[in-house]
């Protein structure tokens, strides 16, 4: 019975694209998917993590085409260099794996503690609705804009300030605090300016310009002094200053 299992089994793997003759039997099949292994710990240790998932994924997929599933400790492997790079919904997705299809593992307990974790940083998307308005755009936290209706993301969950802008709009501003894996809406309110009021500028406000300091009057001293000269000196109280007239002695 065993005989036409090999014979039928290279041939329709090749006819699926599959995994090649040489590779067709488990043990073959071992010895191909441990040589990418043994690259991806190269890659891991040294947390080149995009090369290191790479090899991970291509020993894996080996593996699955053999029917062999007693790979637990290759996708915990793969599901830290996915944390590593930063992929976190991947990290998820391939410790809930690795729960799932070996509950028994002693790896399973600590897989479990790290998809707690991790979902807490699952990224969210946003989607802002600008009521129509024409040309209005989205940025996110000073970020690159891009146009009202557009699903922006992955967000890291946390607080983060929407500016929304239309030509002939009033800008508008709204923090929003995002949860986990959040797919969160907002309705933007864009109005437009008062008939009164310059429209909106992005040119900065000129700077004031210091008032030039105003040359002093003559001390009383000089004043004294012109009377002596044949000047007579009087002062007229006017609206609350007083000017000085000089006149002939």
């Amino acid at each position: 019975m065993r005989a036409p299992v090999r014979r039928t089994l290279p041939i329709l793997a090749l006819l699926l694209g599959g995994i090649g003759p040489a590779e067709a039997e488990p043990a073959d099949s071992r010895q191909a998917a441990r040589i990418h292994i043994e690259t991806g710990m190269d890659h891991y240790r040294a947390e080149r993590w995009q090369e290191a998932v790479l090899a991970f994924r291509k020993a894996h997929a080996i593996l699955e085409d053999a029917g062999i599933l007693d790979d637990a400790g290759l996708i915990w492997n793969m599901a830290r260099a996915y944390e590593g790079l930063g992929d976190v919904r991947n990290a998820v997705h391939y410790f809930e794996v690795l729960v799932g299809r070996y509950p028994d593992d002693r790896s399973a307990e600590q897989a479990a503690q790290r998809i707690e974790a991790l979902r807490e940083r699952l990224p969210g998307h946003l989607t802002v609705d600008c009521g129509g308005v024409p040309g209005a755009r989205v940025a996110v936290d000073g970020g690159d804009s891009v146009p009202c209706g557009e699903r922006i993301g992955p967000l890291q969950p946390g607080a983060h300030m929407v500016e929304v802008t239309a030509v002939g709009r009033l800008p508008w501003r709204q923090e929003v605090s995002l949860e986990p894996d959040a797919k969160a809406e907002l309705k933007a309110r864009l109005e437009a300016p008062p008939p009164d009021a310059p429209p909106p500028s992005d040119e900065p406000p000129e700077p004031e310009r210091p008032e030039e300091p105003k040359e002093p009057g003559p001390s009383l001293g000089e004043l004294a002094a012109w009377g002596g000269g044949g000047l007579l000196a009087g002062a007229v109280v006017v609206g609350g200053v007083a000017l000085v007239v000089l006149q002939p002695g």
